[in-house]
């Protein structure tokens, strides 16, 4: 048999089209190009409708079995499976291609995976036409090249890379929860913290005599108000000459390197710094940078994960006065900014930026020392449960890509795979 062949001797390609008299009561269920992205449908995003209501686009109809292959900018790979009857018709736009397989030469989610491949996106990349909209015609995709194996490969290999997608669906699911968890989790701890048990305190409603009046609200008895100024040094960084040709080179961060609880350090700068520039910019562990621009507010904790390290004018470092966690107030910005305080602090000039002044007048409630190591105990411990899972769904990224480029081109074949792939996702 021969293993490499064009898509068309293998599968049908918009096989079946409403005709444009067809009855305006036809009612089906609408798949647009939204509703795909990089081989899934979103269904909920889908709409039923009658054929006198729909675009003209909504003209091609679908099966189980169909792939959706998406012409229009192929590199966003807006392509999924069809991979149940749903009840009554379902119809796609003209901005996809049905492919439908030939059943005694080819497997359905064979075909998915293959048209999923880096083989096919790089074959698409190269026969799109057009700068803004750039696409791909039918023709073009019957005439592209696929790897075919037996059958009997076809389906060992469309259910290692099923058995791998669906792992990833569940370990993106866990991490879509523990995001959903973190946020009550957040407002819970920072604004009620935690009791003698180690337990999230009852709320004012249900325990009155826990709390006080202050300013902000209900607060913990043993909670005081503070500020940042109060509590911290703050000291916004100074803008380096990159011209300059004295002092000794050194790596600083900027406003891009600086994301949510994380530091980027993709294209890290370096700069030549005078001692006292190297005295006064030097980070510190437990230090929190704050972005003063862009983003404004975004902050990460400096945990040394370089020997030396600086930073530039777009951040404020702030350093503790006391005893006040650095990780704590990191929690508090996160909570401020997703529920849009942040944004009320911002100077309006002709770039949106949080000045020094702003920063240090913001109000900060303040536990006592223990309770704030136990809060930011808590939420490490929910941090690397989530940086966990994201590592695994890396993991079962790397080796899904690593597996279509083997198996979909026959570099590897399947049979001495088989196993050790099986292995690999539990």
């Amino acid at each position: 048999m021969r293993e490499w062949c064009q898509l068309n001797e293998v599968a049908e390609i918009n096989p079946d089209t409403l005709p444009g008299n067809t009855d305006n009561n036809f009612s089906f269920r609408y798949i647009h190009l939204g509703a795909v992205d990089r081989g899934t449908i979103d269904w909920n995003l889908t709409t039923a409708t009658r054929f006198g209501d729909a675009p003209s686009r909504a003209r091609r109809t679908v099966q189980p079995g169909d792939t959706l292959f998406g012409t229009v900018r192929p590199n966003l790979q807006s392509h999924g499976y069809i991979e149940k009857k749903h009840s009554g018709a379902t119809v796609a736009s003209t901005g996809f291609c049905v492919v439908r397989p030939d059943q005694t030469q080819a497997i359905g989610r064979y075909l998915f995976h293959s048209l999923m491949s880096e083989n096919i996106h790089a074959q698409s990349i190269k026969a799109a036409i057009g700068s803004n909209y750039p696409a791909i015609t039918d023709r073009d995709l019957q005439r592209f090249n696929i790897f075919l194996p037996r059958l009997d490969e076809q389906s060992q290999i469309a259910h290692i890379l099923d058995t791998l997608d669906t792992e990833i669906r569940r370990t993106e699911e866990i991490i879509a929860k523990l995001e959903q968890v973190k946020k009550g989790l957040l407002s819970d701890l920072l604004t009620r913290g935690i009791d003698e048990n180690g337990e999230p305190r009852p709320s004012p409603e249900e325990a009155p005599h826990l709390y006080k009046t202050a300013s902000s609200g209900r607060i913990p008895l043993t909670w005081r108000c503070s500020t940042i100024g109060e509590e911290f040094n703050i000291q916004l960084g100074k803008m380096l000459d990159k011209e300059k040709n004295t002092g000794e080179r050194k790596p600083y961060l900027g406003n891009k390197n600086v994301q949510w609880e994380n530091i980027d350090f993709t294209d890290l700068s370096y700069l030549r710094l005078t001692k006292a520039e190297q005295a006064k910019y030097r980070l510190k562990q437990g230090d929190l940078l704050v972005c003063e621009g862009g983003e404004v507010g975004r902050a990460a904790l400096w945990e040394s994960q370089l020997t030396e390290c600086y930073y530039q004018k777009a951040l404020h470092r702030l350093r503790p006065k006391n005893d006040f966690q650095s990780a704590l107030l990191l929690q508090f910005l996160r909570l401020w900014n997703e529920r849009g305080f942040l944004g009320g602090q911002v100077a309006r000039t002709s770039i949106a930026h949080l000045t020094k002044e702003k920063l240090a007048a913001l109000p900060l409630l303040a536990p006592p020392e223990p309770e704030q190591r136990e809060i930011v105990r808590i939420l490490n411990s929910h941090r690397r449960r989530t940086a966990s899972e994201r590592a695994t769904l890396a993991s079962l990224h790397q080796l899904k890509a690593g597996l279509m480029d083997d198996l979909l081109t026959g570099r590897v074949r399947v049979t001495p795979l088989l196993k050790e792939a099986e292995q690999a996702v539990g």
